[in-house]
């Protein structure tokens, strides 16, 4: 046993307390070149230094050279830089490109439309001594009311007759010789009243429009009766140029809505005899509304 525990270790018997000193553990002896230094404290420069604030920059709303000035200052170039880009490739040259193609087709659209559907050329208007006066004209026998039976003008269509009623139109004599005209028509399912003044010219039986200036784009408006009887008819005709464009057109009167075979031929004989076709004449729908009402 002694042998297997060492030469220096005491022999163990029964009921004897062993001791042993240990020897103290050795302390480490510092060299020369190994010197203890104690760790240095955590220095300000580990951390931002504050910075004095500067004046606002006015382009980005901060302190010039703060941290939010460089930002706001790098996004608005970005923001400015994307916009750029947009917009070169908005007005890029494909894009103009394509409106003017675009443009193209609508112009030749519309020369199509005006060709296949040309503005209708109006039969132009007789020279007025081509159109009869009513010699010895009456003013105070011509005034009353007059129904209107028969219409015919380079501006009317034959396609219009089932759609054009019948109206009236009054004429009230004043002290001077003109006259107060007064038309009542049946439009829309109401009473339109049209109220204008023919003044006489120095010919009787012919009129002009008073104050034409209160009718934008008229330029001349002259009215001339060329035939009546004062009680039963009269055949008026009308001439009027409308932004340089003349227009010209008669109307069948009579005191009664009723319209004669014989009167109708007359018409039609006088209505032909200033270059009008039968395209060109219409004899109204007769009605009760409105020209009836007093």
């Amino acid at each position: 046993m002694g042998g297997a525990l060492g030469p220096q270790a005491p022999a163990l018997r029964s009921g004897t307390a062993v001791s042993r000193t240990l020897p103290p553990f050795p302390r480490r002896v510092p060299s020369s070149s190994c010197t203890f230094r104690p760790a240095p404290a955590l220095r300000p420069a580990l951390f931002h230094r504050p910075r004095p604030l500067r004046r606002p920059n006015p382009q980005c709303g901060a302190p010039t050279g703060t941290w939010a000035c460089r930002w706001r200052r790098a996004r608005k170039a970005r923001t400015t830089a994307s916009g750029s880009s947009r917009s070169a490739s908005f007005l890029g040259p494909e894009i103009m490109a394509l409106g003017l193609l675009w443009l193209g087709f609508t112009l030749l659209g519309a020369l199509q439309t005006q060709a296949r559907d040309p503005a209708p050329k109006l039969i132009p208007a007789p020279p007025l001594d081509r159109v009869p006066l009513q010699p010895d004209f009456k003013d105070d026998q011509f005034q009353g009311k007059w129904y209107v039976v028969g219409v015919a003008g380079n501006a009317f269509k034959k396609e219009e007759q089932g759609q054009f009623t019948m109206y009236t139109t009054t004429y009230e004599l004043k002290e001077d010789h003109s006259y107060n005209v007064t038309s009542i028509l049946l439009r829309d399912q109401n009473c339109d009243h049209w109220i204008r003044t023919f003044i006489p010219s120095s010919q009787p039986g012919q009129f002009n429009l008073g104050d034409i200036k209160r009718y934008f784009g008229v330029q001349s408006y002259i009215v001339r009766v060329a035939d009546t009887d004062y009680n039963q008819f009269a055949i008026v005709f009308f001439r009027k140029v409308y932004k340089n464009q003349e227009y010209f057109k008669t109307t069948l009167y009579r005191r009664t809505k009723e319209l004669t075979p014989e009167l109708r031929e007359k018409f039609i004989s006088f209505a032909k005899s200033l270059g009008l076709t039968d395209d060109h004449i219409i004899f109204p729908v007769p009605i009760d509304q409105c020209i009836d009402e007093e």
